[in-house]
């Protein structure tokens, strides 16, 4: 699976892809809450995920790192195409991430 995340201070905004660029889920996760933990303990080995390197992205790719070693961080200020995008929200920002790998 491909997997986009749109971190946020309290809350990420994930978008999982399959292999041909379909979306399988897209879902709002509170960082405390049983929903992403679960949304952790999902992660396969054989995911690649893609996240913003923000301010808080150092203690999520820890956590995502004992799952798997395919994640890319991308440059919030070389994500040109989410930041300069006509319709942006957190949907279209992990799609967009998501979409990169």
């Amino acid at each position: 699976m491909y997997i986009g995340i749109d971190l946020h201070k309290k809350y990420s905004f994930v978008t999982i892809m399959d292999m041909n660029g379909n979306i399988i889920n897209q879902k709002r996760i509170e960082h405390n809450s049983k929903a992403f933990d679960d949304f952790i303990s999902s992660i396969d080995e054989n995911d690649h995920i893609a996240m913003e390197a923000t301010t808080n992205w150092y203690y999520f790719y820890e956590l995502l790192e004992s799952k798997t070693k395919n994640i890319v961080l991308a440059h919030p200020a070389k994500t040109r195409v989410i930041a300069e995008a006509k319709v942006k929200n957190d949907k279209v920002d992990s799609k967009m991430l998501a979409h990169t790998i």
